[in-house]
């Protein structure tokens, strides 16, 4: 006699003292505050747009481009516009540094 198909399905339980898959944090940093490095530059960079505005947006504006333009250049492998596009990047991020957004003096 044929039996009909069957399905079980189980269902672990964390042991105490063991940490559960839902709360591994994998996503943030060891900083001890539960915030990455990235998180915590993405909000000074919030902040500086709500206290500068369109000033700092600029700067992000600036960066962003030159850091497309550097990767243009090395896909184009135009070693002139890679350097130049490496010059300009470092540039604006000189400027995000030292005008506040991610750490630097404000």
């Amino acid at each position: 006699m044929d039996r009909p198909p069957s399905i079980m399905i189980a269902i672990g339980v964390p042991h105490a003292g063991e940490p559960d898959e839902d709360h591994l944090d994998r996503e943030r940093g060891d900083d001890g505050g539960g915030t990455s490095v990235a998180e915590k530059r993405i909000r000074r960079h919030v902040e500086s747009l709500n206290r500068e505005g369109p000033v700092h947006a600029r700067r992000l504006k600036l960066y962003a481009t030159a850091l497309i333009h550097m990767v243009d250049a090395h896909m184009h492998r135009d070693p002139h516009a890679f350097e130049q596009a490496v010059e300009e990047a470092t540039d604006c991020l000189h400027e995000l540094l030292t005008h506040g957004g991610n750490g630097g003096p404000k």
